[in-house]
């Protein structure tokens, strides 16, 4: 028995290696017995199954030829026998003088043959590719036949012929003027024609038009079921606009976001729902004033010039992050949906559409536009009728077409429904049980199950179902539509294998209004077309194609879920649930309760307060629409969890097994692994005392503090990676994921040879910058007085041999720049007696000898590190290091730190310091990234970039003839936050992961849009550059400049709602890949030159938070008076300044300082301080939206005063007895 790893997306010449490699070391375990194996491994048999493998490979030489008998090449069916009794799959590979073949048998109890021959067929060209290209990572090699290729493409060629050029009111204006008699629509006992209908809304469409709306502007739409919503709704478009359903019976607050994220120009409504709508920005209509001021407008149809591009609706779906988002679904997609079903379904004059889903819903235009463009009929239920099955009963004796959730025909069947009479069926929203659909097949003339996401149009396929009973597929496309099963690497997936389902073609939506991180991340370019542009729409849906060319639904990615038929995202519910006080966690699920009764059920874990059902309930309703409130609150003690710590869903209890239990707010660790990691996140986030339950995010971590964790958690025994304590956020999930993690393996001895430089090194060397040794970051320390300088020495001795980039060195080629390590350099401790010096002078002398240490740093010969003991008489000692910042950044001094400040409190307890194994070394990391970009393992990203890079920047920027100020022209403005403002900055808790850093550059964004007039801004950013987008490494206690900088274009909503804000600035960082790290090794390292070419962008202001910097140990050691005192970066004064605007923001005691450095012939003083004015404000208003208690107590005078550093002032400002940022 052999396992095999594919992890890390091995070429198959490597994998092939480590398969042999394995072969070889299973040679020594041959002699234990497989059934002893089973038994280790606590396995149980059943029946006559393997309980280890289902797949056997053996090989064989002539002349065994009676082995192979019969087993023709490639596929042969056994239905029995000894090689196949307890394995699904046996294959041979057979050696004989006419060469090799390989020969598979296959259970036919287990497989089919049709899978067996595609397996067969999969295997050939698997083979074929891996012959050619050995070197190809797995995931890139051909595994479809041609044929298959072949077959897919056929199943997707769904091109139709529709009306060019028309949009779906002008269709109806055509229809009208063919049967202007014709009853176009009933509700109750009123009716209108087709010549009143299109009249009205005609003349409505002038009044609109007076109003300002034309196309691409948005007109909200708030009315109760009646001719006026139909009259509405036509007259927008006519009037070039595009609606905005807003559904009257949700609550107050998802209709005021609503209105404001929308921001329509006009809002259509009645005159009885005028207080269901908060005050907004819109002017108001009343559709059923008496009389209308739109009755003596002209009856004919304005004249706008509207277009398939343009925007018909925006419809509002559930989002993650707690806010609903909104479609733009455009005209040429909706003509192409409503001719499609009209010709499908032979709509004609005689048919009449019982119309009875809410227009909130996207599917409702289906049934109020399609009957409109052939000649039929509407009947239109009131919001009552539609929710009563006795009343639909009676109705679809008129109806000819009807479109509904599965839940409503299973409404209309428990009525007595029994058929009769012709009757289209339409079923979709959710899934169709295969019983539901027999009935429904049983009693209708056609049933069609129909499958779409909004944000592909309505519908984008369809299913006719008949009433044998069995499995209920989704179909095929429809009219210009393609539908894709895709693996994670955007490959297509073989038929019968499950893969997440993207659709193209002519229903995509243009994205999500306001919203273009999310657009991006969701609508990706088509690698299927050759239409430039091309894209497709990630849908989170698994699906697989059957062997008739339909495909399957098999569930959600996620835990999106549909309950009758609206779309909801459970984590929407989960953030307002645990929004609650009283909820300490909390999980939402739905519950099949019978067929077609889904339901949603809240597991909640109280915390302190009252945490009733009622009070939860009350607080769910005041956000969400009644759909989105759990039907059942269940209580519990905890949260279970699987082996490997996320949430079990499946193991949540059902409600009638449920018990109420005591809320706790503290739950102390249990195991070794769990209080030692209490232990570390105490250490690191200064919190004590640490539960297994508490959220790492919640307690103030953020992605810089992840790494610290995972490196003071080897040093415990324990191994993960970043990624880990983002996945698992809690101690005990933590706790849990690390069992029987294996920890990288590294280099333990001295790294030598040369290493490729990195991106951000890279970005350091390309403008050959002047005085290239004087670029360093300094820090200090007050050591504790018992310490000795031999004892530091000796500490710094140990600090250069366990970080390898200290001994790195720099010198020209022809080729460029090279690092490489140099053999046993060390750090060199200096003395400088400044105990003569007194009062204000002391600073000045201080930070002259800082300078003196960073410009005597030389980057060919060394030392890249220096060191200086400072004896400031009567003030004690302080202990002063300073290293390039080519072989450091921020990351690596808290690693810097916290080992110095161990090796020195060792060394003062007579011990030698154990600093603990080393983690993957600079060099290995920086191969393993460039051999993963020749690969093309960031091609993926390359889009993403491009798209970043291709639009001129909007603040004022250096021209082309501008020449560049040096650092010592530079100006630089800092301002210091309050404790209790940093406080409150850094403790804000939110259920959707706000961080710090959203909030800080939300206000950033907000602050340079205002400032320019614009609402997009691009921003270069700054991270950490330590992701872990190759396998195997752990970086996490690596000294090394990893930085990444990257470009971002961040799109402010219009308006001031600092929530909208917020979300929207979010997004856009979340939908950043690999959290910008990809950006700059395509940009330095992409093997195109063009590629590189093409991402090279003018970054107009630059922003950089650094996190919380606190490198005091424990409180023993504290108080053996060890203390962090401050840090620098200086670079030479006549080197260029890199940005026209950087801020850096570090928080250090306590208080978030921000360093706003400008070149003064682009933003003078004046400039940059109004920009900082603009900073505070949008600031303070965004910690007051996330604290939800107004503003926290203080005005713009608790602000340190900003303040300007010059040349003449730097050694003032830069004074070590103060803090300033590190970059």
């Amino acid at each position: 028995v052999l396992r095999t790893d594919l992890s890390g997306d091995p070429t198959f010449a490597e994998l092939l290696s480590s398969a042999r490699r394995t072969s070889v070391e299973s040679h020594e375990h041959q002699a234990l017995p497989f059934d002893v194996v089973v038994q280790d491994q606590g396995l149980s048999r059943h029946g006559d199954e393997n309980p280890l493998y289902d797949v056997l490979v053996f090989e064989v030489s002539a002349p065994h030829t009676e082995v192979a008998a019969g087993w023709s090449p490639f596929v042969e069916a056994v239905s029995a026998g000894v090689m196949t009794a307890k394995n699904a799959l046996v294959f041979a590979v057979v050696h004989d003088t006419e060469g090799t073949s390989i020969h598979l048998a296959y259970d036919t109890t287990r497989v089919d043959h049709a899978a067996a021959k595609r397996l067969s067929e999969h295997l050939r060209a698997l083979l074929l590719d891996v012959v050619a290209y050995s070197d190809k990572p797995l995931c890139e090699l051909a595994f479809l036949a041609e044929a298959e290729h072949g077959q897919l493409a056929a199943w997707n060629d769904t091109a139709a012929v529709v009306p060019e050029c028309k949009c779906t009111h002008e269709l109806f204006e055509e229809q009208a003027a063919r049967t202007p008699d014709a009853v176009a629509l009933v509700f109750a006992e009123q009716q209108l024609t087709y010549r009143e209908l299109d009249q009205r809304s005609n003349q409505l469409a002038h009044y609109l038009r007076a109003l300002g709306v034309g196309p691409e502007v948005l007109v909200g739409l708030c009315v109760e079921r009646s001719p006026e919503m139909v009259v509405g709704l036509l007259g927008i478009l006519k009037a070039g606009g595009a609606y905005v359903p807003l559904d009257p019976g949700y609550p107050r607050e998802r209709l005021a976001y609503m209105l404001t994220d929308a921001r329509p120009a006009v809002l259509l409504t009645q005159e009885r729902l005028h207080d269901r709508l908060s005050a907004h920005e819109s002017v108001t209509v009343h559709l059923d004033a008496s009389p209308p001021p739109w009755q003596e407008q002209p009856l004919t149809p304005p004249a706008v010039q509207v277009g398939p591009e343009n925007a018909a609706y925006v419809i509002y779906t559930s989002g993650s992050t707690g806010r609903p988002k909104g479609v733009q679904v455009l005209h040429g997609a909706l003509t192409n949906l409503l001719h499609d079903f009209a010709e499908r379904m032979g709509v004609g004059p005689r048919d009449v559409m019982l119309a009875v889903t809410s227009l909130s819903f996207d599917i409702a235009g289906l049934e109020l536009f399609m009957p409109l463009l052939r000649g039929a009929s509407i009947h239109l239920a009131s919001r009552e009728d539609a929710s009563h099955g006795d009343v639909l009963l009676r109705a679809l004796e008129r109806a000819t077409m009807m479109q509904a959730t599965p839940a409503t025909w299973r409404m209309v069947l428990d009525a007595g429904w029994m058929g009769g009479r012709p009757l289209q069926v339409l079923g979709g929203g959710e899934a169709m049980t295969p019983d539901l659909a027999v009935k429904l097949a049983l009693r209708a003339s056609s049933v069609r199950n129909v499958y779409g996401p909004t944000e592909t149009t309505i519908w984008s396929a369809q299913y006719h179902v008949d009433a044998e009973p069995g499995y209920v597929r989704i179909g095929r496309g429809i009219a210009n539509t393609q539908l894709h099963v895709v693996d994670q690497n955007l490959m297509q997936v073989p038929v019968g294998i499950a893969g997440e389902l993207y659709i193209a073609g002519a229903g995509l939506a243009r994205g999500y209004l306001g919203r273009p991180g999310l657009t991006a991340e969701r609508f990706v370019p088509d690698p299927f077309s050759n239409v430039p542009g091309a894209r497709m729409y990630r849908t989170g849906d698994l699906a697989r194609w059957d062997a008739d060319g339909e495909l399957e639904f098999l569930g959600r990615i996620d835990h999106q879920v549909k309950i009758r038929g609206f779309r909801i995202e459970l984590g929407e519910i989960e953030a307002v649930l645990s929004s609650h006080p009283a909820v300490r966690a909390c999980v939402v699920i739905a519950r099949e309760y019978g067929p077609d009764d889904r339901r949603l059920v809240a597991y909640v874990v109280p915390g302190e307060g009252e945490c009733t059902e009622g009070t939860l309930r009350e607080h769910l309703q005041a956000s969400l629409p009644g759909y989105m409130v759990p039907s059942v609150f269940v209580r519990l003690t905890a949260l279970p969890l699987n082996p490997s710590g996320k949430v079990d869903r499946k193991a949540l209890p059902a409600p009638e097994a449920t018990r109420e239990a005591a809320a706790t707010s503290y739950v102390a660790p249990r195991t070794d692994a769990e209080r030692a990691l209490a232990e570390v996140w105490s250490e690191v986030l200064r919190v004590s005392p640490v539960g297994i339950d508490d959220n790492f995010f919640a307690l103030g971590g953020d992605s810089l503090l992840a790494i610290h964790v995972v490196g003071r958690a080897k040093r415990a025994g324990l191994s993960f990676s970043v990624r880990d304590v983002f996945t698992h956020q809690t101690v005990a999930e933590l706790a849990q994921a690390s069992r029987g993690r294996r920890a990288v393996s590294a280099e333990q001895g001295a790294v030598k040879g040369v290493v490729p430089l990195t991106p951000i090194q890279r970005w350091f060397f390309q403008d050959d910058p002047v005085d290239a040794h004087h670029y360093a970051v300094a820090m200090v320390w007050t050591p504790p007085p018992a310490l000795s300088p031999a004892m530091a020495e000796e500490a710094l001795g140990d600090l250069a041999a366990q970080h390898d980039a200290m001994r790195l060195r720099y010198r020209r080629a022809d080729s460029g720049w090279v690092q490489e390590h140099e053999d046993g350099a060390t750090v060199r401790l200096e003395r400088v007696d400044l105990s003569a010096v007194e009062g204000t002078a002391r600073g000045a002398a201080v930070q002259s000898a800082v300078e003196t240490l960073q410009t005597g740093l030389c980057l060919s010969t060394g030392p890249l590190a220096r060191s200086a003991w400072v004896n400031l008489g009567a003030d004690g000692v302080r202990l002063v290091l300073v290293v390039h910042h080519l072989v450091v950044d921020i990351v690596s001094w808290r690693i810097l730190c916290e080992d110095l400040t161990r090796a020195c409190i060792a060394r003062l307890a007579g011990r030698t310091p154990d600093l603990g194994p080393k983690t993957t070394s600079f060099r290995q990391w920086s191969e393993r990234l460039h051999t993963f970009v020749a690969r093309g393992g960031l091609a993926k990203e390359l889009p993403y970039w491009q798209a970043q890079c291709a639009r001129n920047a909007a603040l004022p920027a250096p021209g082309p003839g501008h020449a560049r100020r040096t650092m010592g022209e530079s100006r630089t403005v800092e301002v210091v936050l309050p404790e209790a403002e940093t406080e409150a900055l850094l403790d804000l808790r939110s259920a959707d992961g706000t961080e710090a850093l959203d909030i800080l550059l939300s206000a950033f964004a907000e602050t340079l849009c205002a400032f320019a007039g614009t609402d997009t801004m691009c921003v270069g950013l700054e991270g950490h550059g330590r992701e872990p987008i190759v396998e195997d490494v752990d970086a996490s206690r690596t000294v090394g400049w990893f930085t990444a900088l990257f470009p971002v274009r961040l799109e402010v909503p219009p308006g001031r709602d600092p929530g909208a804000l917020l979300e929207g600035i979010k997004e856009q960082l979340r939908a950043v890949p690999s959290r910008g790290v990809g950006y700059g090794w395509l940009r330095y390292t992409h093997p195109d030159e063009a590629v590189r070419a093409s991402l090279a962008v003018q970054i107009p202001a630059v922003f950089n938070y650094q996190g919380q910097f606190d490198t005091a140990p424990k409180d023993g050691d504290r108080r053996g008076g060890w203390d962090f005192i401050g840090a620098q970066t200086v670079r030479s004064p006549r080197a260029l300044s890199p940005f026209a605007l950087a801020v850096s923001g570090i928080v250090l005691q306590g208080r978030l300082r921000l360093m706003w450095a400008h070149d003064p012939a682009v933003h003078d003083r004046s400039t940059v301080e109004r920009l900082i004015e603009l900073y505070l404000t949008s600031l303070r208003r965004l910690i007051a939206h996330c604290t939800s208690r107004g503003a926290l107590g203080q005005t713009p005078s608790g602000t340190s005063p900003a303040r300007e550093v010059g040349a003449s002032t730097r050694a003032e400002a830069h004074s070590l007895a103060g803090q300033q940022c590190m970059s």
